[in-house]
């Protein structure tokens, strides 16, 4: 990849928006599919809500708990944490975890995705920013797990927990709840 976007034309803008296209997508892609709703869902409400996901907008055309079945739920909560924290943050997560050297095009699109100064430190930044997230998302988990079990008694309890978690801690709006949480 280093060598193909250091040789190519395309700027790590232009590098970025093709990304985020892809990922929506690739989420269109998976919530059309008959299994990702209880009763089928069109091209363009699919498009739409995977845009909404991606771009953590939180608006749908669909309801998420009554029209999505537990698939397409996680393509969405997949689709609102990949937005929320930036395809290139995920991809780069992916690449450290797989051992793999972030070169200096990696680190170029990545400066530019976040929108940081420097690329002085920018792999211990994400590897900080990687742990925040799991730690403040599994603070939202458990308590809200905590509240689902104990109060309201809901099925799937850690799921709709975690799905909730996720989505409140990257401004999602999205909800498995009808009435919004």
């Amino acid at each position: 990849m280093a060598e193909s976007f250091s040789s190519s034309k395309i700027s790590p803008q232009q590098l970025l928006v093709v990304g985020f296209f892809i990922t929506i997508l690739a989420g269109t892609g998976l919530l059309i599919l008959p299994y990702a709703t209880t009763q089928g869902i069109t091209l363009v409400d699919a498009l739409f809500t995977s845009t909404s996901a991606v771009c953590v907008t939180g608006l749908i055309v669909k309801s998420t708990p009554a029209d999505f079945t537990m698939f397409g739920k996680t393509v969405i909560l997949v689709l609102i944490q990949i937005g929320g924290l930036g395809y290139m943050s995920m991809a780069t997560w992916i690449a450290l975890f797989a051992g793999q050297k972030i070169g200096i095009a990696q680190r170029i699109l990545i400066k530019e995705s976040l929108n940081v100064a420097s690329l002085e430190g920018i792999v211990r930044f994400m590897k900080g920013m990687l742990i925040f997230v799991l730690i403040a998302e599994s603070i939202g988990t458990m308590i809200l797990y905590a509240k689902f079990f104990n109060e309201y008694h809901l099925e799937l309890p850690f799921w709709q927990a975690l799905f909730h978690s996720v989505s409140a801690f990257n401004n999602a709006g999205f909800s498995l709840f009808d009435n919004s949480l």
